[in-house]
């Protein structure tokens, strides 16, 4: 059962060691199809998690907003910096 168990899972995710093969024309065949529905399973499972991350429109916008404002923060940080060096020389 291990033996088994191991050749699935290197099938389905199509790693494919080489390490356990199917003798027979039946188990070639179930191989085949269980590989063909692991390389399925596996874009499903992908897609369903790239869906899960990407960014809603009101999540870009309040994104945006922040990236914004940590831009403004800083410009005005930065002149001030400017402000006080120019003060310093005179």
């Amino acid at each position: 059962f291990q033996d088994v168990a191991w050749l699935m899972v290197v099938t389905m995710t199509s790693l494919g060691f080489g390490d356990i093969v199917p003798n027979s024309v039946g188990g070639r065949v179930f191989i085949s199809l269980s590989s063909i529905y692991g390389i399925l399973l596996m874009a499903l499972v992908i897609g369903i998690v790239q869906q899960l991350l990407t960014l809603t429109d009101d999540e870009r916008r309040v994104l945006a907003y922040d990236e914004f404002t940590k831009f403004t923060k800083n410009r005005k940080s930065g002149a001030a910096r400017c402000i006080q060096a120019v003060w310093r020389i005179y």
